[in-house]
């Protein structure tokens, strides 16, 4: 199925060069993935990977991704709509999910998907049919992966699925990559760190075409589809207890997005999982500023959801899940002129504006004096 997309040279725009500049010794392998596979999904592709990519990619890689990627969409009856371009390039194009080394999965994952999706119409009978082969163990009681936490962890889909197992994280990971093999935009999800267990989750959201819309999927649960519980039902029981959920970008702009407190760049999907609610933070000399809540976790301040300044200058909302009352303390910072306003709070979307303080030298916060009136 998979043929060349040769294409006669085009003069580069300004933003692809400069992605070719930043490639450094890596150019040339860049431009002839250009050359084979010109158009603007390649350019796409350089534009938006990060810097570990320009200087890594071969042009094997690029010219496999771009060229099995437009060819499986071209051809797909479960569709029932022509994707949007820019969906289709943020959710199926890109040449990993996380921060996973790159590899050839695209064909390998398509040829081995073909057979198992064959005949079905509809996105919901593709995902389905996908999950029971990779999750719901057979007539022998065995299953193609399961969860586990290996020390030597799998670092691509292709390791996870040799490997018969991974996290929740990594589960996540491999799905997603299978879903994307044959055409339907698919992303990670991850639930921020909770606070009745020492740990986070992870899941994943699909576009349906047929419903217009994403939907939530624990990828890691080995149940069928159409016999479990949605992480709607589990966030309603206190399951999925959780201030945010969030969607790591299609194109990841680092090779560490696990211990950072930046969620500028993602996406915060609550609503598809629960209601959203956001709160205020109340500083004296004002509510500009970067601001941050964090849970304590681990014997250690986790960062959960964030909000940077927007183009007005002022931010000082935090977007939080509305789930169950949370028993611990939550850590509200806002940063204004480089000076650091700081205050607790147990958070519900019935809280007033929430009060900071200034950060002092010698100055602790205590518990007792930021309970709820």
């Amino acid at each position: 199925m998979f043929t060349s997309m040769l294409s006669a040279g085009a003069e580069l725009s300004i933003d692809v060069e400069s992605a070719l500049e930043r490639a450094g010794g890596n150019r040339d392998e860049l431009e002839s993935a250009l050359r084979a596979v010109k158009g603007k999904d390649t350019d796409y592709l350089l534009l938006h990977a990060p810097q570990y990519d320009l200087v890594n990619l071969t042009s094997k890689q690029v010219i496999e991704n771009v060229t099995c990627a437009r060819e499986v969409h071209e051809a797909l009856p479960y569709l029932a709509r022509k994707l949007d371009d820019e969906l289709w390039r943020d959710w199926v194009l890109p040449n990993r999910v996380l921060d996973e080394d790159v590899g050839l999965w695209r064909k390998d994952f398509y040829e081995r998907m073909q057979p198992v999706v064959q005949g079905k119409k509809s996105v919901r009978e593709v995902v389905e049919v996908i999950h029971t082969w990779l999750m719901v163990p057979n007539e022998t009681g065995t299953a193609r992966v399961g969860l586990c936490d290996a020390e030597n962890r799998p670092k691509t889909p292709l390791q996870v699925l040799k490997f018969g197992g991974g996290t929740c994280g990594e589960l996540s990971m491999l799905f997603v990559c299978l879903l994307r093999s044959v055409g339907i935009p698919a992303r990670h999800c991850m639930m921020s760190w909770k606070y009745n267990l020492a740990d986070r989750h992870f899941y994943c959201e699909y576009w349906d075409a047929q419903l217009r819309r994403w939907v939530t999927l624990d990828s890691s649960d080995n149940q069928p589809i159409t016999g479990t519980r949605t992480p709607q039902e589990k966030a309603k029981s206190g399951n999925w207890n959780s201030l945010a959920l969030y969607v790591h970008p299609g194109f990841t702009g680092t090779r560490d997005i696990y211990d950072t407190d930046c969620f500028g760049r993602c996406l915060n999907v609550s609503e598809n999982v629960c209601a959203k609610y956001s709160l205020r933070l109340g500083a004296r000399e004002g509510i500009s500023g970067h601001s941050t809540a964090y849970v304590w976790n681990l014997q250690n301040w986790r960062a959960i959801a964030g909000a940077a300044p927007n183009d007005k200058g002022s931010s000082a909302e935090i977007v939080l899940a509305d789930t169950r009352r949370v028993d611990r303390p939550v850590l509200f910072t806002l940063i204004k002129d480089n000076q650091l306003w700081w205050g607790l709070r147990r958070p519900s979307p019935a809280s007033a504006a929430i009060p900071l303080e200034r950060a002092e030298a010698g100055r602790c916060l205590h518990w007792r004096d930021y309970e709820d009136p």
